[in-house]
């Protein structure tokens, strides 16, 4: 990998690759790298639009990954922005905000398609849930 990471995400996609997205051992990052298990190569990817650790990553059905809240933002705080990757292009776009502000949280693919987002710190969600519906 480029950089050191903790606090960060590993999500396996459809074509078996690995998106692994930000966190380092001193601060966030907001870098994604491809990790190619058929070659042992690692491929830095399009950086997301906002600084994120502690968040939470899902692979969709889709083939797209959405990352959800986390520590990290341009204020350095709790956020409640979501973005999504297309690994296909390469790109992160911004999505519409959650209700909550979330970190440590748990994000979860239905069999739906659906993304059930639970709990976390923050905005008192730890008892709340919030379901995201990507676009068909």
């Amino acid at each position: 990998m480029t950089y050191g990471r903790a606090y960060h995400t590993a999500s396996i996609l459809s074509d078996g690759k690995v998106l692994v997205v930000d966190g380092d051992n001193s601060k966030t990052l907001n870098s994604s790298e491809l990790y190619d298990p058929s070659t042992g190569n690692w491929t830095r990817i399009s950086d997301l639009k906002i600084l994120r650790a502690d968040f939470a990553a899902t692979s969709l059905l889709n083939g797209k990954v959405l990352a959800t809240g986390g520590m990290g933002d341009d204020e350095g705080g709790i956020t409640n922005t979501a973005e999504l990757s297309d690994p296909s292009t390469n790109n992160w776009a911004h999505l519409p905000h959650f209700k909550r502000l979330r970190m440590g949280h748990i994000a979860t693919l239905l069999r739906n398609g659906r993304v059930l987002i639970i709990g976390g710190e923050g905005d008192a969600c730890e008892k709340t849930a919030e379901i995201y519906d990507p676009p068909k």
